[in-house]
């Protein structure tokens, strides 16, 4: 029974802890006479890039009769399958017109695919769709500590050299008006979990870590204190917590600052020993900006923190990017079908300097197998029952083009994964009909959380939302 004498509040719990880490809902923070069931579980949206389009032969599913399944290059995801729509082509074709945007292909393309939007100038046009569904979500569910967190990995490796730039930036809080996102993890940790008054010194990355131990020990204490449900809230959201923890522990061992230069017109492929190129001879290397060499564990650590915001109510909306448009960091912790290790990065496979099929399957595949982490992670959060964090979120592939070799902004690859919170259907391939521009599916996803206007982006190239999605 809830009464005003075992009534718990956050303040309670987070006495002591620096308030480090959001806390889930519990039965017993309801005023009296409240009950569970007239909290609504949020829903949440998440917008996950990676760059270079896709070789669309080896990414589009086999069908059998009334069913699909994925093809190898993709087959990280198949235990997800069921909760996965595949979307086959859209096209962005708001990045094709000559009279309604400028700039590189790739850039225009990036401009595009979460705003539907031009590129004009240095940015695109409008806003990107998660900053159109943040505020439905505060409407709905209340405001969060954060209304959305951008993370990325080897990020601004080319032409935005570690600084907004159209060939990086995919959220926009409105016309001409990037949001850069967090790149690391450190710091990201101590932005969204309150611990900004530690700096950076070894010994206080280490008090970080102690202090989420002590916020541990004190959930521990309150966990067997209040009743079955509120335990068992509390306990999953002390799983989480733990595996922050461990990120943190993470960060202050492996994560390392890359070395920015201060050239405002730098302009980089990546810092290596030119021996390490495809074509050794190439002289645009530009050793200035050194970028993280553990892009890979970097990355996975981003992804946890995305995940824990998510979780413990930070935020409703949050966005991984993986890398910029150009991909500029080295892939050697790849190899090829012989066991040897790649000796270039994305961009360079793409047609830089070589046009690499093989070694390009290889890349979707590893990209694969970070979309599937970030799934088996929210997979793995009881939110509502048995219903998961995935089941109460959608979340959106995004890429800059379709095909690789000619920066194609046809048939772009398209993924939405989880329920939505039961409003969306999944586990379906769906072919789209003469080629709709994929604005009609940015419609659809921001009208399926509550916005109630009929054109995203450009209305030229937004005649409503995406028949059959929803």
């Amino acid at each position: 029974m809830n009464t005003l004498r075992n009534r718990l509040t956050r303040r309670t719990l987070l006495r002591g802890s620096c308030a480090v880490v959001g806390l889930p809902f519990l039965e017993a923070m309801l005023r009296p006479g409240q009950s569970h069931a007239q909290a609504t579980e949020p829903t949440r949206f998440v917008g996950f890039y990676t760059p270079g389009g896709t070789l669309i032969d080896k990414w589009r599913p086999i069908v059998a009769g009334n069913d699909w399944a994925f093809q190898e290059m993709m087959a990280p995801l198949t235990p997800y399958k069921t909760k996965i729509n595949v979307i086959e082509g859209l096209n962005l074709s708001i990045a094709f017109d000559d009279d309604e945007g400028v700039g590189h292909t790739r850039c225009r393309g990036m401009a595009a695919c979460f705003t539907g939007h031009s590129l004009f100038e240095n940015f695109a046009d409008g806003p990107s769709i998660d900053q159109v569904i943040a505020p439905e979500l505060s409407k709905q569910y209340g405001q969060t500590p954060f209304s959305s967190v951008e993370v990325a990995t080897a990020w601004g490796t080319g032409m935005g050299a570690n600084r907004p730039h159209s060939s990086n930036i995919l959220n926009m809080a409105g016309a001409g008006l990037p949001i850069p996102p967090g790149t690391d993890p450190l710091a990201v940790f101590i932005r969204i979990f309150g611990a900004d008054q530690l700096s950076e010194t070894s010994d206080q990355k280490a008090a970080a870590v102690a202090a989420l131990d002590e916020i541990a020990h004190q959930y521990d204490r309150v966990i067997k204190e209040v009743a079955p449900d509120d335990r068992s809230r509390l306990q999953e959201h002390l799983n989480r917590l733990h595996e922050v923890r461990q990120s943190a522990a993470l960060v202050t061992t492996s994560c390392q600052l890359p070395t920015v230069s201060d050239k405002a017109d730098a302009y980089t492929l990546f810092d290596a020993d030119p021996s390490l190129l495809v074509d050794a001879g190439d002289t645009r290397s530009n050793t200035n900006v050194k970028l993280p060499t553990n892009v890979e564990t970097t990355g996975l650590v981003m992804s946890d923190l995305l995940v824990a915001a998510l979780a413990c109510n930070m935020t409703h909306v949050g966005t991984m990017q993986w890398s910029d448009s150009e991909a500029k960091f080295l892939l050697t912790f790849l190899n090829d079908s012989n066991g040897v290790a790649f000796q270039d990065h994305h961009w360079g496979y793409q047609g830089d300097r070589k046009y690499d099929a093989p070694r390009l399957s290889i890349i979707y595949n590893w990209y694969a197998k970070k979309l599937a982490y970030l799934l088996e992670k929210m997979e793995s959060i009881k939110v509502d029952g048995d219903k998961t964090l995935l089941d109460h979120s959608a979340v959106l592939t995004l890429t800059e083009t379709g095909n690789p070799r000619l920066s194609e902004r046809m048939n772009v690859p398209t993924m939405v994964i989880g329920g939505a919170g039961g409003k969306l259907q999944t586990g379906r391939y769906l072919k789209v009909e003469s080629s709709q521009p994929h604005s009609h599916l940015l419609l659809s996803l921001c009208q399926l959380y509550g916005y109630s206007g009929s054109v995203i982006g450009n209305p030229k190239y937004c005649k409503g939302p995406l028949a059959g999605f929803v």
